[in-house]
């Protein structure tokens, strides 16, 4: 990644400025392999025709952390949780639609 910051001139500059660019990288990377573990279950929910239960999502994506990602499901328009046994998730008709191009 490239750093749009200015490159210090000073010994005490350059330790705060290299801090934060691994501050940054660090943000950086966990919000991209965020976005592709939601992306990842948006894409598993949409390859089966079925409700998938949170046991079988956990399986197929074991770095998925429910805590820290069903909030950010929950904020995706057409991801819908299922409360009955076994809780899960399943995707909308039209989310799926969309999905395949055609909405």
């Amino acid at each position: 990644m490239v750093s749009c910051m200015a490159m210090p001139t000073s010994d005490p500059d350059l330790y705060t400025w290299f801090r934060r660019w691994q501050r940054a990288e660090a943000l950086t990377a966990g919000l991209v392999g965020a976005l592709f573990l939601l992306a990842g279950v948006v894409v598993l929910l949409h390859a089966t025709d079925r409700p998938l239960s949170h046991a079988e999502i956990a399986a197929a994506l074991p770095d998925l952390d429910p805590d820290r990602f069903h909030p950010m499901l929950a904020r995706i328009d057409g991801v819908i949780f299922l409360t009955r046994d076994p809780p899960g998730l399943m995707l909308s008709s039209d989310l799926r639609r969309r999905l395949d191009g055609r909405g």
